[in-house]
């Protein structure tokens, strides 16, 4: 279990740049602590070192396929009404 924290952690602060609020929500679920959020930590193999992971909350919250397909829909009429 360390390992995937460790590896979580990792993906989180790479990813931080573009998935921003997404990125810093999977860390905050860690309770990663300050000093282990940052580029410079990123080799640290103890960063988590005394971190208790508790459950967790999905970051993307699965879709309903109804309502995409009908938003999906609305956009391509959309579309081609324009041409």
């Amino acid at each position: 279990m360390a390992v995937l924290a460790h590896a979580i952690r990792i993906a989180s602060l790479l990813l931080s740049p573009f998935l921003v609020t997404k990125a810093k929500q999977a860390l905050d679920e860690m309770d990663v602590p300050a000093g282990a959020r940052d580029f410079s930590s990123l080799g640290d193999l103890h960063a988590m070192d005394g971190v208790a992971v508790g459950a967790a909350v999905p970051l993307f919250p699965r879709l309903k396929k109804d309502e995409e397909i009908a938003w999906l829909q609305n956009l391509i009429d959309g579309v081609e009404e324009k041409k």
